[in-house]
């Protein structure tokens, strides 16, 4: 009896030592981000050579991604990602030859991920929308249009508040306060005990997200007064970010400004699986931005 107890006990350790050398492993390699070799030998794989600097804000330095060199003809189109995540979730748009051949295409990493300050979380959407700012000053606002996935949703909304670029896509954003969502083993990457065995990109998340309802209700009423026409798509089976968030929305805007597109049985994961969609609509934007033009 006793031997089979101390087996059971060395089972369970040897189990549990397992169980920790895992999630250091993952710790120290799960990060969500490609580093810039690695993405210059991905994109001339398919044909051209994408542009990688970095832009700085308050001290920090943000990295983005173009696809070409910036040509100032073209108007421009700027991808923001969610939490977690990088620009590299965009490689699909950015190596898009429709699109580049029309827009200069640029993605980059916010605050905390990617190259951009990796793992030092800033869970404050003013801030975030800021510091991409320093990117957007760049450019032609005017003939800037931003895409914002998830939690960069609200952050390119914000931006959009204050500025008045040419067109904003919302996709499955978190905007309604009263409908945030928070998962429990969220608590891992927050909790002390456990924080450390977590991957710092989602100890990054996890902060956010624990600032987003306060950030989102502070917002509330400036939505009314956004500068900038949005498009917002979100599906129906969205269990990340939940579907009310589009009623939320519309209740604060006026028509004239938005537009609400419902995703039948779609997930969160929109801007990815309805592709074809977002890129349509992307070059409806284009043709029209380019007709506005030549009327000039």
């Amino acid at each position: 009896m006793k031997l089979k107890n101390k087996k059971r006990r060395y089972i369970k350790y040897v189990l549990v030592s397992l169980l920790v050398m895992i999630i250091v492993l993952l710790n120290s390699c799960l990060t969500m981000r490609s580093s810039t070799q690695s993405i210059v030998k991905a994109y001339e794989k398919k044909g051209f050579t994408p542009i990688i600097k970095k832009v700085l804000f308050e001290g920090k330095s943000l990295r983005y991604l173009m696809s070409e060199t910036y040509d100032k003809e073209k108007p421009t189109i700027l991808f923001v990602h969610g939490a977690p995540g990088s620009l590299s979730d965009f490689n699909t748009y950015l190596q898009d030859t429709i699109l580049r051949s029309k827009a200069n295409l640029v993605a980059i990493d916010r605050l905390g991920y990617g190259y951009s300050n990796f793992g030092k979380s800033e869970t404050l959407i003013s801030k975030q929308s800021k510091s991409i700012e320093k990117l957007t000053s760049l450019f032609d606002i005017k003939k800037t249009i931003l895409v914002g996935w998830s939690f960069g949703g609200s952050i390119v909304g914000e931006m959009g508040i204050m500025n008045k670029y040419y067109h904003t896509i919302m996709v499955a954003p978190a905007v309604s306060p009263e409908d945030e969502k928070h998962f429990w083993m969220g608590n891992f990457a927050h909790w002390k005990l456990t924080k450390w065995m977590v991957p710092k990109v989602f100890v990054v998340a996890e902060a956010e997200k624990r600032m987003h309802a306060e950030e989102l209700r502070r917002l509330d009423p400036l939505w009314k007064r956004s500068k900038t026409p949005i498009t917002y798509y979100h599906g129906t089976k969205d269990w990340i970010v939940p579907f009310e968030n589009l009623a939320f929305l519309k209740s604060k805007m006026p028509e004239s400004m938005l537009q609400t597109i419902t995703v039948e049985d779609a997930s969160h994961f929109i801007l990815f699986k309805n592709y074809k969609m977002i890129q349509l609509k992307l070059l409806s934007l284009l043709e029209t931005l380019s007709q506005e033009k030549n009327n000039l």
